[in-house]
């Protein structure tokens, strides 16, 4: 996993390079600049546009026509997480407190919406470097992933609103596959395949490897919250019994306890957040651990890595060997073994 770290590292960086252009640090106002920054200086992970770049170069399409593209996406998912962090009424993000905390809701919003403006001027911007024709198909590849992004969320922050647990693994598939399958996984890699000209029938089956690889990403992502390294994660452990956040973890908790215990759960979870104590916080995570819950939520994120192993295999079968599909696939395994 430390080489695909270093592939990480390279290709984060050199989106962010492109993202600083669009963010001056001589804008005025300054105060609006320098929020606009925050979250992009710190630096996420660097997944996403990682994976649209190694795509666009196994494919045989050039990662310099590809990296507005990519600083694009990155900037897509630092504006959504502005909005989702206040949405969630999240503590952290990437090691420091979330922007709310900050600079209060109403700023955190319009940063967030300044980013989301600021993305889509960079896709315009890829008109002479592609062709109108070409950053149209991308701009609209964009849009769809946004709003299925958001389709995701509508679910979870509906049951979350509505204090529902009586959910299927069904269920949370579903919405994990909206909320984080397709902008996590298959929408970064179906845009790098569009940068390479790539046929319609990669590009379907793109989606079919991966959006169960971004379902495993996300289950991952509950896993980490309740047992990974705080420093590493860089979001508050066990975050999501405080958010109330429904995860696989939660429905495989809720089958294997006793109707007193449900109950319990039930009553802990209708609390919002500044009423949960952090005793009841420990319990339900003792609980979680102790059933073998979330050693079986890894486990199925294990499956599905490996189902859409295979899948990218057979898919990417015909593409020749490089060292940019080696580290395409490299991502499948740091997907279900990844600390951060």
């Amino acid at each position: 996993m430390s080489k695909f770290l270093d592939v990480l590292k390279a290709r984060r960086e050199a989106a962010y390079r492109e993202i600083y252009r669009y963010l001056p640090r001589d804008g005025e106002p300054r105060s609006f600049w320098e929020l606009l920054r925050e979250y992009p200086e710190r630096q996420g992970k660097g997944l996403r546009p990682t994976l649209l770049l190694l795509t666009c170069e196994a494919l045989g399409g050039s990662p310099e026509k590809a990296i507005k593209t990519a600083a694009a996406y990155q900037t897509f998912e630092d504006w959504v997480l502005i909005h989702d962090d206040l949405e969630d009424g999240s503590e952290q993000r990437r090691g420091k407190p979330a922007l709310h905390h900050i600079c209060g809701p109403s700023l955190s919003i319009n940063t967030g919406d300044a980013l989301h403006i600021i993305m889509w001027r960079m896709l315009l911007d890829n008109e002479p470097i592609l062709g109108a024709e070409s950053a149209l198909q991308v701009m609209r590849e964009v849009n769809r992933i946004i709003l299925t992004t958001t389709v995701g969320q509508h679910l979870e922050m509906e049951w979350m609103r509505d204090n529902r647990i009586n959910l299927t693994e069904a269920d949370y598939l579903q919405m994990a596959r909206q909320k984080a399958g397709v902008y996590t996984i298959e929408g970064p890699i179906r845009l790098g395949a569009i940068l390479a000209d790539a046929a319609p029938k990669l590009l379907e089956s793109i989606s079919q490897f991966g959006a169960p690889l971004g379902v495993a990403f996300q289950i991952q992502d509950d896993v980490l919250n309740l047992q990974g390294d705080s420093k590493l994660y860089g979001k508050e452990i066990a975050g999501d019994i405080a958010e109330g956040k429904r995860t696989l973890i939660l429905i495989y908790l809720l089958q294997r306890i006793s109707a007193e215990q449900r109950r319990r759960v039930d009553q802990v979870y209708r609390l919002p957040r500044e009423q949960k104590t952090p005793e009841q916080i420990a319990e339900i995570l003792q609980w979680m651990k102790e059933t073998g819950s979330v050693e079986s939520a890894s486990q199925r994120s294990r499956e599905l890595a490996r189902e859409a192993l295979g899948l990218f295999q057979k898919a990417f079968a015909l593409v020749p060997d490089s060292q940019a599909k080696n580290d395409l696939q490299e991502a499948f395994d740091f997907v279900i073994s990844r600390q951060l």
